[in-house]
């Protein structure tokens, strides 16, 4: 997670940055089956929202199935997906 507080040197005032976290969001494409594996988006997003929305708009039409939000890999959200399924 990355959290930066800046300081301009044109206004000379603070700026705060929302954090940033490391997030995969498992999706199906809508041709998919019901059996079909979901497939993983990873991006960084300051929540869980933003997140999905960077997925469908990559992935117009997909449906999202799980948010793992500080994930750092695919394995990691596909463990926390069977896990918590």
């Amino acid at each position: 997670m990355q959290s930066l507080l800046t300081k301009t040197k044109s206004e000379n005032k603070m700026t705060y940055l929302l954090p940033i976290y490391d997030v995969a969001v498992l999706y199906k494409e809508q041709d998919s089956l019901p059996a079909d594996p979901p497939l993983v988006f990873l991006c960084e997003a300051d929540d869980s929202d933003h997140a999905e929305e960077q997925c469908q708009n990559a992935y117009p039409n997909c449906t999202v199935v799980w948010t793992v939000v500080d994930c750092i890999s695919a394995e990691e959200a596909f463990a926390d997906y069977h896990q918590h399924k």
